[in-house]
């Protein structure tokens, strides 16, 4: 991987992803790098989970999977980035 940060982020999307390659981006100390190997589909839940204990940013930037029949407030609030 390239040492330039913006381009390992851009490179994360759309590279192969076997386990090593996983856990060593996984490390990474760029959280653009680390958040976009946590949207990635193929990422196994265990990785996924260690990231989102990394900070707040790492959530996944699409919209938020809430129900908001079991409490509108919470799904308005998720909505809004609260």
């Amino acid at each position: 991987m390239p040492a330039d940060p913006v381009t390992r982020a851009g490179a994360v999307r759309h590279c192969a992803l076997d386990a090593g390659t996983a856990r060593w981006l996984a490390e990474d100390p760029d959280e653009e790098v680390r958040g976009q190997l946590a949207e990635r589909p193929d990422l196994p839940s265990s990785l996924r989970d260690a990231l989102a204990g990394r900070g707040p940013r790492l959530r996944p930037s699409g919209h938020p999977r809430v129900d908001p029949r079991r409490d509108p407030r919470a799904g308005i609030l998720a909505l809004a980035g609260l």
